[in-house]
């Protein structure tokens, strides 16, 4: 069976990006993308934020670092990918959904 896995947002970044680099010297850039939706809920308009974590490698993380400030808006295409670890104060397993980015623009 096929596989297809490719994700696309258009949203605002919703801090700072975080730059960091592995043991190795790949650069690593963190960031969470807002992405709204409004719906209406009777006569009242309402609307709902999804804020997502998006991770980005090597010299597209370094741009994304040096050029993306905090509200501004950006196009993200990737990959979804599960990093699961072991919590150190309770021991239990903690998994969380992320985006790996293959392509980005800045809309503004």
């Amino acid at each position: 069976m096929p596989n297809y896995n490719k994700v696309q947002l258009i949203g605002n970044l919703a801090r700072e990006v975080e730059l960091k680099y592995s043991t190795n010297g790949t650069a690593i850039a963190d960031m969470i993308v807002a992405v709204s939706e409004s719906y209406k809920d009777g006569e009242t308009q309402k609307a709902y934020t999804n804020f997502i974590e998006v991770v980005a490698f090597g010299k597209r993380a370094e741009i994304l670092a040096e050029f993306g400030n905090k509200g501004d808006p950006i196009f993200i295409e990737g990959k979804l990918r599960i990093d699961k670890w072991l919590d150190k104060t309770t021991n239990q397993p903690r998994q969380k959904m992320i985006v790996v980015v293959d392509n980005s623009q800045f809309l503004g």
